[in-house]
């Protein structure tokens, strides 16, 4: 948590929260089907958050307490601008580990041996695209633009931008 904090005490318990940890693991869950092609899974994501929903599987077991729905629109822009984040932190971590190689020290250690495959089929030129595209979702939920719509195109985008790459014989390290 301390590496994903960024040593910011306040924002580490933030990501202790169970809500931040869903999400976490909501976006983890996301990425895979992304870099897998399940369109229809992250579709499904996608309404998801645009009903303010959760799923309760994605909540730790450990949590001490359930994450109701939210209810109202900033709420619901709220959850869908967490999980842009930590998308963005898991592409982050892609190029990243594309750049430093064997140097790459990863902030998010649970997932480094996926992201250290997935980091070696894709370029730094769609990952760059990819993190612009996350940003550009976050901008328009957070200037209300349909939530739902904003992750459909978003997710559908970051399928198209891996699928760019597998069909791409260059791999470059």
């Amino acid at each position: 948590v301390c590496r994903v904090a960024d040593g910011n005490a306040r924002k580490a318990l933030a990501l202790l929260e169970p809500q931040a940890r869903a999400l976490q693991n909501w976006a983890r869950k996301i990425f895979g089907w992304i870099h897998e092609g399940r369109a229809g899974s992250a579709q499904a994501a996608a309404d998801s958050l645009h009903n303010g929903a959760i799923p309760a599987e994605m909540v730790p077991a450990d949590a001490d307490q359930k994450v109701p729905d939210a209810k109202d629109s900033p709420g619901k822009r709220e959850r869908a601008i967490q999980l842009c984040e930590m998308l963005n932190l898991y592409y982050s971590e892609l190029l990243m580990c594309r750049a430093r190689g064997e140097a790459w020290v990863p902030r998010l250690a649970a997932a480094a041996d996926e992201l250290g495959e997935l980091a070696r089929e894709r370029t730094s030129a769609t990952l760059l695209r990819d993190l612009e595209q996350i940003e550009a979702a976050k901008v328009e939920i957070d200037r209300n633009l349909n939530i739902g719509l904003s992750l459909a195109f978003l997710f559908q985008g970051l399928i198209n931008n891996v699928e760019k790459d597998k069909g791409s014989s260059v791999r470059r390290a």
